[in-house]
Formats: C-alpha cells, structure tokens, sequence
C-alpha cells in the first residue's frame, strides 16, 4: 500500500482514463516510465512493493515470471484483458495465493481481423495497394492488375486450428461466405457442429484439405513450434496460412522456407516469432506475406470495453470479491474469496 493506506496499482502499459478512473477510486496509480515493455528486473525495482499489475497487452516475453511474483510479497491480483497467458506463469500465481482475472470481449473483433487478413491475402489487397502508390497502374496500364489476380475466398474449405471463443468466431464470420468449415481442437464442439456444420478432423487431415488454414491458438508446452517443416510439407501449394494465435505457435524458419519455396502460396500474420519482427528479416523479403503488429484486437470500442472491465475486475479482489474472470480457479483453495 501507499503512505496514505491506498493500494498501490501499477500498470505495466498504456491505459485508457475510463479505466484509470475506477481503479483511482481506490488505489494510488503508478505507471510505466520507460515507454516499452519492462524487464524482469526492472519491474521487480520498479514495483516491488505492488498490490496489483493490470496489463493491457500481452507482453513480448514472461514478464509476470515465478521470479517476478515471487519478489512482489503485496501482489494480491494481476488484471489482464486477454486470453492468452503466456507471459503469466499461472503456478506460480496460484501457489502465491494471487488472483489473475482475463477477459473474452475481444474475441469478436479478433475474429473480425482474422477474416480482414484472409481477404486481404487471398486477394493480394495490400501487395496491390503498395504498387499502385509507387505508380506502377499509371506507368502500366490496365493491364496493371493482373500481377495480383487472386484467390476465391467463398466456397474454400477453412480449416481452424483451435475453435475456441475467437476460433468459433471465425467460424461464423466463414459461414457468411459458403466456405466449408473443418476444423482441429482437443476439445470437440458440438454446439459449433450442430449450428455451422463444422467437422471435426484429425491435424493432418486439416492440413492436407484446406484452402486457408487459421490459427487461432493459445501458447502452451504443447502448442509452441506446432507449425514446422513437416507441417506446411502437407499443406496444399495454393494454401494461405493465417495466423492471429501467438507467433510461437510457428516455427519462424520453417515458415520462411515454405513461402520462400513457394510450398505455400501465401501467409497472413498478425502474430510473429520474434516479435517485433527486426526491419531485416527475411520474411519482410518476401512477396507473398503480409505481416501487421499484434493489432488483432486493436479497436476503439475493444479496447475501452477490455480497460473498463479489467478495472472493474482488479478493483474487486483488492475489496475481497471475487473478480467476474477468472483465470487460475485454483487459486481459490489458497486464498478464498467470496463471490460478493
């Protein structure tokens, strides 16, 4: 807590007022200085002394490490506003007795930015634009646009690698355009399958049969480097690869050498491995990728509705109650907290 008895929040990253203004009614705010992402020893020198972390991005590295927490003996909730925890080691903020809450209100205009890249890939959207700016349609004719006819997105077959909350979402936004839907996820959807007709398949079936394949997955043990040699080797050479997952879920060098190869005809990333990615590398080469900055769930409306929410939320467990979103339910048989 802060001299005056007010908890003390910290945030790791830029947040919007409405957001400051609920957890200012109960905490003192202290914010990032350094206007990037902090490292481990930073936060531990900077915050140490921290009641509550809110982070309104997913950091580039594990910032919320065992060490981290283990160093920050006041921590009492870390407010995220996504799905994805990677950078949250869960053990150890459960064994610690810290609540960790997450949010799924983003999982539409994610879903949104997924579709934006299948179009803009399949039909050479940004490829075109940048060539029209360098005066090539002028200096070319008409005849200018057939360096970027395309592919149909309607009627291709979507496979879906991971039909989560976003997944799923993807999934009704490929039913507006006649696409056959299949999709692999350790856990069937029934309720997907009986509303959309989407077909559950085996990992290598998806790669072998789809024309557009979305990752939508989350970064586990299990799921990092998924994407390697072997499996763009399957895939189809008129494939597009879309990825809005995490950027570890693809093995960068493999990825790179099939497009390079053309074994693949095209990738649309939102996520990368590293990331940022350098200004030299050699994806960026490449004429049949397009890459953005970890926007997919970079919107006005997301991004007010997510800093609200992850305030609201954060400000419950520091008065004792439960938060609305919940990440680590262990964490319940350490420290109890009632739901109101």
């Amino acid at each position: 807590m802060s001299d005056d008895g007010k908890f003390t929040i910290y945030l790791t990253q830029p947040m919007l007022v409405e957001g400051k203004r609920i957890l200012a009614n109960i905490a003192e705010i202290r914010e990032n200085p350094k206007g990037r992402p902090l490292t481990e020893d930073e936060i531990i020198e900077w915050a140490a002394s921290a009641d509550a972390f809110v982070s309104t991005w997913a950091e580039p590295h594990r910032i919320f490490s065992r060490r981290v927490i283990e160093a920050c003996t006041n921590l009492k909730v870390i407010g995220w506003v996504g799905l994805g925890f990677d950078h949250i080691d869960l053990d150890a903020a459960t064994e610690r007795g810290v609540y960790v809450t997450y949010l799924d209100v983003q999982c539409p205009t994610v879903a949104d930015h997924t579709f934006a890249l299948i179009l803009c890939a399949a039909r050479r959207l940004f490829h075109a634009y940048d060539a029209v700016k360098a005066g090539r349609w002028e200096r070319e004719g008409y005849f200018f646009l057939l360096n970027f006819v395309g592919r149909n997105v309607h009627h291709q077959t979507l496979g879906i690698v991971g039909l989560g909350r976003i997944g799923g979402a993807v999934a009704k936004r490929a039913k507006g355009f006649d696409m056959k839907i299949i999709y692999y996820d350790e856990m069937r959807r029934a309720d997907l399958e009986n509303e959309l007709g989407v077909i559950p398949v085996s990992l290598e079936t998806l790669l072998r049969d789809a024309d557009i394949i979305s990752c939508n997955l989350p970064l586990t043990p299990t799921t990092r480097k998924l994407f390697g040699t072997k499996e763009f080797g399957l895939m189809k050479p008129t494939c597009t690869f879309v990825n809005t997952g995490r950027g570890a879920v693809v093995d960068t060098d493999a990825l790179y050498e099939a497009l390079r190869t053309r074994r693949i005809e095209m990738a649309a990333l939102d996520v990368v491995d590293p990331e940022p990615l350098p200004s030299d590398h050699p994806l960026l080469k490449l004429d049949n990728v397009v890459i953005v900055p970890h926007m997919a769930g970079a919107t006005f409306e997301t991004r007010l509705a997510q800093h609200i929410a992850v305030a609201e939320d954060t400000v419950r467990v520091l008065n004792g109650v439960r938060p609305v979103k919940l990440l680590n339910p262990e964490v319940l048989t350490r420290r109890f907290l009632p739901m109101s």
